[in-house]
């Protein structure tokens, strides 16, 4: 943390950091505290926490800190009273996971792919050229070209390709939340109805 703070020093009050929730269910809640009461002490405004998942082709649960919707749901209710208190105070870091869950109750659509239900256009590029669609995506078969080899509007072609549904949406409702979701995600759904939270009604 001392080095990060040294190399972003000049423009701490700007990056946007990212903390990957991988720990261990035993250590979550003092960890989680540290991590937060770190980050302000920083000055580090922009946060985001993001969930360690499984490795990729592994059944999920076999790892300490695989992740369960209990302790996903315990992690946020901890993280929401920590930026609350700093709320109250008129001093709370951007946590864009709050911020767009505030959006929504407002009526507004989130930003965030993960809370909107659909990919905005935000390509990841790797030091060779190649292009993928997201970060989530950066595999490779999910490549979308290289810049050094093809034109940007090959590329965004290839990305609309790319969306199972070909930019259609489809409207779930989840019965845990008791609120509907857009998913544009085959996968995401099937998940869902995986664990008996999803009911589609509508194309």
């Amino acid at each position: 943390m001392k080095g990060t703070s040294i190399l972003i020093k000049p423009v701490s009050s700007t990056c946007n950091m990212a903390c990957h929730y991988c720990f261990y269910r035993d250590e979550a809640e003092k960890r989680q505290q540290e991590i937060y009461e770190d980050y302000r002490s920083r000055g580090w405004k922009y946060q985001q926490y993001i969930a360690c998942l499984d490795p990729l082709g592994e059944v999920h649960g076999k790892r300490g800190y695989a992740l369960t919707p209990e302790a996903y749901g315990e992690f946020l209710i901890r993280l929401f009273r920590l930026w609350y208190e700093d709320v109250k105070k008129r001093k709370q870091p951007f946590i864009r996971q709050f911020e767009n869950y505030i959006a929504l109750a407002m009526g507004y659509r989130a930003e965030a792919c993960s809370q909107r239900g659909n990919c905005g256009l935000q390509n990841v590029v790797e030091a060779d050229g190649s292009v993928f669609p997201c970060d989530f995506y950066a595999l490779d078969k999910y490549r979308l070209g290289n810049l050094n080899e093809d034109r940007m509007e090959t590329i965004e072609e290839r990305y609309r390709d790319y969306d199972p549904v070909s930019g259609t949406y489809k409207s779930y409702f989840c019965k845990s939340c008791q609120m509907f979701f857009d998913a544009c995600y085959e996968k995401i759904v099937e998940t869902g109805k995986e664990a008996g939270r999803w009911q589609r009604v509508r194309k």
